[in-house]
């Protein structure tokens, strides 16, 4: 009888984990938006909240989980005068993740909440410095199994809010995105969305918590920094995206990004 065998390379596989926070917030409470390399659990245990995820408004009820994937823009504030209780988790990757990981919301059940619980102490003991030698990969390879179950078992659920001004706020957002290289001023993109100036800004601070122009400007160095990680050269993504001259992009870039466009392909080890 001839052997046989099953490929179990792992496709997806957690690298780092980051942080943990649990939260008891107030009714008012809202914080204001924020985009990293990583990715970010948003478990609400009780209460309501609603998330922002680039265009998105997604409205979470106790026992919702949420996945921002890198570089999504995001925020998160109380909602419907409750006093949620939220936990955050973040971790990095290597590999393909399961393409529903981002794509909604999951809801859990009772037993799915308490596995939650368990790996969500475990990752906080390690984020402290504890867990012992191997608490890290318990952590991680708990963490990879839960994630891999749910997107393989429960159907994600869109729960993004219809109201008037979340659409609109969508629309806006999904202008700005297709319009990344076209370096758009506000009257601009009032325009071409058929909004105001003085709305714009108005769904921005309900929304993102930044201003119009702030939260553009953070999307065009995203996408600079893809393109510079794609192989493209400074001067050509100077240039594709619209900027009078490499010297003022490379100025624009580190004032977002932290870095020089040059430093950071050094740091990919793109030169």
């Amino acid at each position: 009888m001839a052997a046989s065998y099953v490929d179990v390379t792992r496709k997806f596989e957690i690298t780092r984990l980051h942080s943990t926070y649990e939260h008891h917030w107030d009714s008012r409470f809202c914080f204001l938006g924020e985009s990293h390399d990583f990715w970010e659990i948003v478990y609400v245990d009780s209460g309501r909240v609603e998330s922002v995820a680039d265009d998105r408004v997604y409205m979470l009820d106790g026992g919702n989980v949420l996945f921002h994937s890198p570089m999504t823009f995001h925020t998160i504030r109380s909602a419907d005068g409750s006093a949620p209780h939220v936990m955050n988790l973040s971790f990095s990757t290597i590999g393909i993740p399961p393409e529903n990981l981002a794509s909604g919301v999951f809801s859990l059940d009772l037993r799915e909440r308490a596995e939650f619980m368990h790996i969500f102490r475990l990752t906080e003991t390690v984020v402290r410095g504890g867990g012992g030698e191997y608490g890290a990969t318990e952590a991680a390879s708990a963490l990879e199994s839960f994630i891999l179950r749910l997107c393989r078992s429960i159907t994600v659920e869109s729960k993004q809010s219809t109201s008037e001004a979340a659409s609109e706020y969508r629309r806006v957002v999904s202008t700005m995105s297709e319009a990344v290289c076209d370096n758009l001023t506000l009257s601009e993109l009032a325009r071409r969305t058929h909004v105001s100036v003085s709305y714009i800004k108005l769904l921005f601070a309900r929304y993102a918590g930044v201003s119009p122009k702030h939260y553009y400007s953070t999307m065009r160095a995203t996408e600079a920094a893809r393109l510079l990680s794609d192989g493209m050269a400074v001067g050509e993504v100077a240039e594709y995206m619209g900027f009078s001259s490499p010297n003022y992009f490379a100025i624009f870039f580190k004032k977002h990004v932290g870095a020089t466009p040059g430093e950071y392909k050094r740091k990919n080890r793109l030169v």
